[in-house]
């Protein structure tokens, strides 16, 4: 997992606020990003480097930046989306 905004990944902290998304995120080269468009529009809008799989919209959010949050996949996707699920894998926990 990578954060764009710099407080799980302080790295990111090291590109420009205005070029961050694209920047960190073609460095790091992550399979899917989550982000809320409106605070990376330079990302977002890149249709080379990011496809929408997913869109969730927050009524009456008051807290996050904006009401929409949308999950793209990215060149370096390792697995298709149409892939069959891995088969559950069982933890065993010690007794």
């Amino acid at each position: 997992m990578i954060d764009l905004e710099g407080l799980v990944s302080p790295e990111a902290l090291a590109y420009p606020r205005a070029n961050r998304g694209v920047g960190f995120a073609t460095t790091t080269r992550p399979d899917y990003i989550a982000i809320f468009p409106f605070w990376y529009p330079d990302l977002s809008k890149r249709t080379d480097l990011v496809q929408e799989v997913h869109r969730i919209s927050i009524s009456g959010n008051l807290v996050s930046a904006g009401d929409t949050i949308v999950v793209y996949r990215t060149p370096w996707t390792r697995e298709p989306l149409n892939a069959q699920p891995r088969p559950e894998r069982r933890r065993r926990w010690p007794e």
